[in-house]
């Protein structure tokens, strides 16, 4: 069993995930740790080569989400929210620890959870690594790239839905698990996603072109004014809630707010191949 420290950092809902993994401890245990991120390095770089880079994707013209691409989205979404009960314990557990801090528990029973937390910290590794691959491999399986899947997720739920979620830090002496919002890969690639748009929509001969680029022009403004805002947040355009609109059921069940913060993450191995960073 490995010794040691790991530190994790998480990210705001939707947008990604930063961490540094850095393992000390035996190589068996580092190797362990590691390997659920290595295969989803792997598996996005299978699925980049048919579908392209995060970055690459170009939306609709108009924006709006085809019905076969939203069903396609929510069979993806549903077949992802098998690991969501895996996440929603660890989270549990860690606000149970929480809850003790506040209420004045006794020593022995602060020990039994500090161990039952750090349990489930360490396996905090395995669950984001297998999140990664099943994504990316379901997204093959379902024909949409990562690219694709990103804007129609932040579409629907950050900006349509508006969905929110609470994300606290946790510590102890053998773990530390920092969230906080680190998400500004993913907020950039979704204002070069619109930037795309904005091209081909110049470049069209679609009935509304000057709308269409004055609206989108007017939104990367927005963005370029607020880095923390996801496209379309607070003021999604009619055409595109009413494309959403006969989904929001199925939308809503397929989404879990434990994993939110994870969803849209790329994984890259940092220099000398000693830690896995993500966002």
């Amino acid at each position: 069993m490995a010794s040691g420290k790991s530190w994790l950092k998480g990210c705001g809902i939707g947008c990604g995930l930063m961490v540094i993994l850095a393992i000390v401890g035996t190589i068996g245990g580092g190797v362990a740790l590691f390997k659920p991120f290595k295969d989803a390095i792997r598996s996005r770089e299978v699925l980049e080569e048919t579908y392209g880079s995060q970055e690459d994707y170009r939306p609709p013209v108009d924006g709006v989400v085809p019905a076969d691409r939203l069903e396609t989205f929510i069979a993806v979404r549903t077949d992802l929210m098998e690991h969501c009960e895996g996440f929603e314990e660890t989270f549990d557990q860690f606000r149970r620890m929480e809850r003790l801090e506040d209420e004045g528990a006794s020593g022995g029973e602060k020990f039994r959870e500090i161990l039952k937390t750090v349990g489930k910290a360490f396996g905090i590794a395995g669950k984001l690594g297998r999140l990664a691959v099943a994504r990316n491999e379901v997204l093959s399986e379902r024909g949409m790239g990562l690219g694709e899947y990103t804007y129609i997720y932040a579409l629907a739920y950050f900006a349509w839905l508006g969905v929110d979620s609470e994300f606290e830090d946790f510590e102890d002496a053998d773990v530390d698990v920092d969230m906080e919002d680190a998400s500004p890969r993913v907020r950039r690639a979704l204002r070069g996603m619109l930037r795309h748009q904005l091209e081909d929509v110049e470049a069209s001969f679609h009935p509304d072109r000057d709308a269409l680029a004055a609206e989108l022009a007017a939104e990367l403004e927005r963005l370029d004014d607020d880095r923390d805002r996801y496209p379309w947040q607070g003021a999604v355009p009619a055409r595109l809630a009413d494309a959403l609109a006969p989904y929001r059921g199925r939308l809503e069940a397929a989404f879990c707010p434990e994993t939110a913060q994870f969803e849209l993450a790329v994984h890259r191995e940092g220099e000398g191949g000693l830690s896995i960073h993500s966002d």
